[in-house]
């Protein structure tokens, strides 16, 4: 009989295998010794056939084997739909129609306006998202870089297509919002992990410029997500990180959104350690402004510490 048990109980024994008949897994018989085994843990022992000790262990080392690699296996995350709105000038609001993949998806959103203003609020359908705590510096410059924001839904209630509005208020130019779908494997969910730091600079040196700013020191594991906003405009997204490619219809046909030409990318599985944002901008002198937030992934199940092949 098998099993599970929160503490060991160990088997011990006592004589020597013999094998004398046709399988050394036969119950009783010639075929095999007896051992003293302790089945309790407290001293008390009996008589056992070696044979049911073996095929229990082998039953028990088998079904570790299945549930350590079926029941418990490693959670990881896809990227599935993304897009960004037009940019509605000086509208308090902006949308689109974002498809969701599925329930229990993440959605992480971006939020931007020029050159400033108060962020109200993100909802994506019946559902109110949360703001990262990072806030941005001013926007204004000349010229500035806007100000952004990053929103997330941990878990989606529904799929399909449904609207997602970014609105904020105060006098501004220009204002836009996107997202980037992500399903969890099966039996998995996302937590809000870690933010960094605002990423603020200003390039300097022969063109095009690199953004390196700000770093993310997540747990390994987790899915990362970077919005990034510039002066100017993002040339090229960099590894270790990745970007949906906006294909639609008139869209930009690259990683950046159309008229201001921001980005967002993430990592799917973040490194141990640091990681830092790594884009290019089209003149070494750009001034941007990034951030980057992290989830975690869990099935919320934890493979046993302990089996224990008990023979009767």
């Amino acid at each position: 009989m098998l099993r599970s048990a929160l503490s060991g109980v160990t088997l011990v024994w006592s004589g020597l295998w013999e094998r004398v008949g046709p399988s050394p897994f036969a119950d009783g018989g010639a075929a095999m010794k007896t051992a003293t085994v302790d089945v309790s843990g407290n001293g008390k022992t009996r008589n056992v056939a070696l044979g049911r000790i073996a095929k229990a262990l082998v039953t028990l080392m088998t079904v570790a084997a299945l549930t350590s690699g079926m029941l418990w296996a490693a959670c990881t995350a896809t990227e599935q739909n993304a897009d960004y709105s037009p940019d509605n000038g000086s509208a308090n609001t902006a949308s689109l129609s974002a498809n969701i993949h599925g329930v229990g998806d993440l959605v992480a959103i971006t939020a931007w306006c020029y050159s400033n203003c108060t962020p109200v609020g993100v909802t994506l359908g019946s559902q109110t998202a949360t703001r990262t705590p990072v806030n941005p510096n001013d926007g204004s410059g000349s010229p500035g870089t806007g100000q952004g924001w990053i929103y997330y839904i941990l878990s989606a209630n529904s799929s399909g297509y449904q609207t997602l509005t970014f609105t904020a208020s105060g006098t501004h130019t220009d204002i836009q919002t996107s997202y980037i779908d992500f399903t969890p494997s099966a039996g998995c969910t996302f937590t809000h992990d870690v933010d960094s730091p605002l990423g603020a600079g200003t390039g300097n040196g022969s063109n095009p410029g690199t953004i390196n700013t700000p770093s993310i020191a997540p747990t390994a594991g987790d899915l990362l997500f970077n919005f990034t906003w510039i002066s100017e405009h993002i040339d090229s997204v960099n590894s270790p990180w990745s970007c949906p490619i906006y294909s639609g219809q008139g869209e930009t046909q690259t990683c950046e959104f159309d008229t201001t030409v921001n980005a967002a990318a993430y990592i799917l599985s973040a490194a141990a350690g640091s990681t830092a944002n790594n884009m290019t901008d089209i003149h070494a002198g750009d001034s941007w402004q990034a951030m980057i937030t992290s989830f975690s992934l869990s099935s919320g199940l934890a493979p046993p510490t302990n089996l224990t092949a008990v023979v009767d």
